[in-house]
């Protein structure tokens, strides 16, 4: 992020930013740059959709990317991350996206 310190840990914890509980439904959480992840609560929305009844796999996707498709973005370049699908009998690594 722009005028970020390289190195810092990062601000107060939100909750719903990295990780969100609850009980009753499911429990979530993230890694990634906490600004980012702050501001679409993908946690909360994982957590939201499986108290509407959707099936893990169903709520990652839809909380992670609207097509439904692996995704992982970074703000850093050459960024890689790693996915399998149960499709798959070994796994893939790809680059991120830039947002």
């Amino acid at each position: 992020m722009a005028w970020g310190y390289p190195g810092r840990l990062g601000d107060s914890p939100v909750l719903g930013a990295r990780s969100y509980a609850d009980n009753r439904w499911a429990a979530a959480a993230s890694t990634g740059t906490g600004e980012a992840v702050l501001r679409v609560s993908t946690t909360r929305s994982i957590v939201l959709y499986m108290k509407m009844g959707w099936d893990l796999g169903r709520a990652v996707r839809e909380a992670m990317n609207q097509d439904g498709k692996h995704v992982g973005f970074s703000y850093r370049e050459d960024e890689r991350y790693v996915y399998m699908t149960d499709t798959m009998s070994e796994p893939a690594e790809v680059n991120m996206v830039s947002p």
